[in-house]
């Protein structure tokens, strides 16, 4: 396992932070993020940066830096702002193996603490220029109804647990997250997975679905749109239900948003979203004439 062996607050210096950035990083330190330095830059030429927490781990005759590598960076790139009566302190720690290392990582800003979905989506996010301008709810939200109809509707594998962000990775889910984040979610009245998913699904394979969904987000007439806006926004308002007074599942949001379009696409009759529940399944959102 690790263990503590010391543990020192000493003065801040350029040399101190020279050295310190130049350590050897450890298998699980994270990739150098430009919007994290330049916080932490601001940080220092405003006056409101704390006093650093460096760490290290030796493992075996080996010495990786743990926890610090975004903090020495940026202050070896000072120029004259470079803080004065400034500390770091200093924790040195000794461990087993690499994956001892690991678990150590993984004790700094530990995830339910301090990091959220959003953060974690915000990681993934920073990585991708086109991405960087767009609110990070908004992209997680995208992210997220990307991931449910891969994995719901498709049935395909996809990334979990920290790792669920990943799939921004995918250059159309980008193009679309950069288009429904700033033309569609300002004004839809609900954003989750169900519905985002469909949205990408079918913009994906029609040229007319994102004429259709700017008027699901903002209706101009009666019809379909105007009947999905409708649904969803008492959807939204939490006066849709399961039976049991229970919320929807996420299907449920799928299958009322795609009844919805496969109707506008065939120039059916505008019928609103129901609830039918076939024998011996589940309770299903579909389109029809009410009972």
């Amino acid at each position: 396992m690790f263990r503590i062996v010391k543990s020192e607050t000493v003065p801040l210096t350029r040399e101190l932070a020279a050295e310190f950035a130049a350590l050897p990083k450890s298998p699980s330190e994270r990739v150098l993020d430009p919007k994290r330095i330049k916080k932490l830059r601001d940080k220092v030429i405003a006056g409101r940066v704390l006093p650093f927490n460096w760490a290290t781990v030796q493992v075996g005759d080996d010495i990786f830096r743990m926890n610090g590598q975004h903090s020495s960076t940026m202050l070896c790139e000072l120029n004259g702002a470079f803080p004065k009566e400034q500390f770091v302190h200093r924790d040195y720690f000794e461990a087993d193996s690499l994956d001892s290392a690991g678990v150590l990582f993984g004790q700094f800003d530990a995830r339910l603490s301090v990091r959220t979905r959003t953060d974690f989506c915000g990681f993934q996010q920073g990585r991708y220029p086109e991405l960087l301008e767009l609110p990070r709810p908004g992209v997680k939200e995208a992210a997220e109804g990307y991931r449910f109809f891969m994995k719901t509707v498709e049935g395909l594998p996809v990334p979990g647990n920290e790792d669920e962000f990943t799939v921004l990775a995918d250059n159309h889910l980008r193009d679309f997250a950069r288009w429904v984040v700033t033309d569609i979610f300002p004004n839809l009245p609900v954003t989750r997975p169900g519905v985002v998913a469909c949205i990408y699904a079918t913009t994906q394979v029609s040229e007319d679905a994102k004429l259709f969904w700017h008027r699901v987000a903002e209706p101009i007439e009666e019809g379909h749109a105007q009947i999905l806006h409708d649904w969803l926004e008492e959807v939204g308002q939490g006066d849709v239900r399961r039976k049991g007074d229970k919320p929807l599942w996420p299907k449920n949001l799928w299958q009322g948003c795609s009844s919805t379009w496969n109707n506008f696409r065939l120039d059916a009759k505008p019928q609103k979203v129901k609830f039918e529940l076939p024998k011996g399944g589940r309770l299903v959102a579909v389109v029809g004439d009410e009972e």
